[in-house]
């Protein structure tokens, strides 16, 4: 994977982390209103998502699992 250019990464710090910190919210504000009488599944995509997006941001730190 080669380097981002300046272009990118100004892109990815005014429009891709935002919305991946939204995400990473999101769970956590719908259970702050207490018991969720909504969709399960949008429940649990609010769930789910932010552990996809964890994973992304430590990539993005250069943290990662080598030689298992």
């Amino acid at each position: 994977m080669s380097k981002l250019t300046p272009e990118q990464i100004e892109e990815y710090f005014k429009k891709h982390l935002p919305y991946r910190n939204r995400i990473l919210t999101a769970h956590k504000n719908l259970c702050a209103l207490g018991t969720y009488h909504g969709n399960p599944a949008l429940l649990d995509a609010s769930f789910e998502a932010p552990l996809i997006t964890g994973r992304m941001f430590l990539n993005v730190l250069g943290v990662s699992k080598k030689n298992n």
